[in-house]
């Protein structure tokens, strides 16, 4: 039976009684080819199970040219495109998802670009790509291997970035979609957007037992109408960038202890 993940293509598992020689894939690459040339406008791709292999592209040109502002950054498109026309890239090396390019620090002109391909069990594909270097703007860029998680945790239980559940300090867990001290099932019961309100003008109605939330959500670490996880949040959108997130909480946090200054000062 196929199955379609989320990246909206399908796949079909073929069970053999003994791991296949790249001759007997082979064999099966031609029949399965020929059935889809006759029958489809598509191609598919025939191989052995693999995994995935975390690599990164070191020393990129953050920027386009001589122009150094955020408006002339240098787009992830344009590094691919370069690494699959260079040597070293071949018919077998695969793109997972697309690059993301993370600013090594705020005021480096060069970035890091990191990206994953589907490997083999043996990581043959990977070591084709791994301490080779690609012509990139006349300069040459450097691949090496990289650890899985290269980008900024977000806590499941708190909902903050940059630490996981087993380190989170937070008083209480807190529920996605209004940041309220309280889970998914004691939503409309107990949050003040859905347990309903007679006291105020226009009086707020009780949300019915059993209906989701129709009021918009609070995200906990830019305050504005989407859940955290969502890729309109400012923070989602630098999930790849560590310095940026450091440097957003260190401006949060030292807004909150001026605020709680001025609050003890007028008193």
């Amino acid at each position: 039976m196929p199955w379609e993940d989320n990246m909206s293509f399908y796949r079909y598992f073929v069970p053999t009684n003994k791991v296949p020689s790249e001759h007997n894939t082979d064999i099966l690459r031609g029949a399965v080819t020929a059935h889809f040339k006759a029958h489809y406008k598509f191609m598919p791709w025939v191989s052995m199970p693999m995994s995935k292999s975390f690599l990164r592209i070191v020393d990129v040109p953050r920027f386009q040219g001589t122009h150094y502002d955020l408006d002339h950054l240098t787009e992830w498109e344009e590094v691919a495109s370069a690494l699959k026309a260079s040597p070293i890239w071949t018919s077998s090396h695969i793109l997972c998802g697309d690059l993301h390019i993370v600013c090594t620090s705020k005021a480096s002109t060069t970035a890091t670009a990191f990206f994953d391909i589907w490997n083999t069990a043996s990581g043959a594909h990977a070591c084709q790509l791994v301490d080779k270097q690609f012509m990139f703007r006349g300069r040459p860029l450097w691949i090496h291997s990289s650890l899985k998680s290269f980008g900024v945790l977000l806590c499941t239980r708190c909902w903050r970035w940059g630490h996981p559940i087993s380190r989170c300090h937070a008083v209480a867990a807190k529920f996605l979609r209004c940041s309220g001290p309280h889970k998914l099932e004691e939503h409309c019961a107990v949050a003040g957007c859905c347990k309903g309100n007679p006291k105020v003008d226009p009086p707020q109605a009780l949300m019915p037992a059993g209906e989701p939330c129709s009021h918009l959500p609070r995200c906990p670490n830019c305050g504005k109408n989407h859940s955290a996880h969502e890729c309109a949040c400012v923070f989602w959108s630098h999930r790849f960038d560590q310095l940026w997130h450091v440097e957003k909480y260190c401006q949060v946090q030292a807004n909150s202890f001026a605020h709680h200054q001025s609050l003890t000062s007028s008193h």
